[in-house]
């Protein structure tokens, strides 16, 4: 190995930490919007991919926990519920994609939510508040 491939090695291992900084200042700034506009913001980390999302509201759980559909069994309802409360809620990544690419994403956020809004008094391990 010549000298110069070493000096090229370490440049680009200290371009890597700075792009790295660089993204995690970007999304502390993200964060700080996410928190100035709904005071509490909670991360989870879900098979490597990390999840922001809030507190759901009343209103918005009154009207999930209305939906009813004929054609669907009990347990059906309860994972439309679940993606529904989790569309609601989550910030970051864009949901849709997040609640696609990985399974248990909606019942996790759901779980986690129902527990930090004050609908569930005994649940589950704390999370990280942001």
């Amino acid at each position: 190995m010549k000298v110069n491939d070493v000096k090229k090695t370490k440049e680009e291992e200290i371009k890597e930490v700075e792009q790295v900084d660089s993204e995690e200042i970007a999304m502390q700034k993200v964060i700080d919007k996410f928190k100035k506009q709904y005071k509490k913001v909670y991360e989870t980390n879900i098979a490597g991919e990390r999840i922001i999302w809030r507190p759901i509201k009343r209103s918005e759980y009154k009207e999930i926990m209305a939906y009813e559909d004929d054609k669907l069994s009990d347990r059906e309802i309860v994972y439309v519920r679940e993606e529904m409360m989790a569309r609601k809620v989550i910030l970051y990544p864009k949901t849709d994609d997040i609640i696609e690419e990985f399974a248990g994403v909606a019942e996790v956020i759901a779980d986690e939510c129902m527990y930090y809004s004050g609908f569930m008094p005994n649940g589950i391990k704390p999370t990280k508040q942001l």
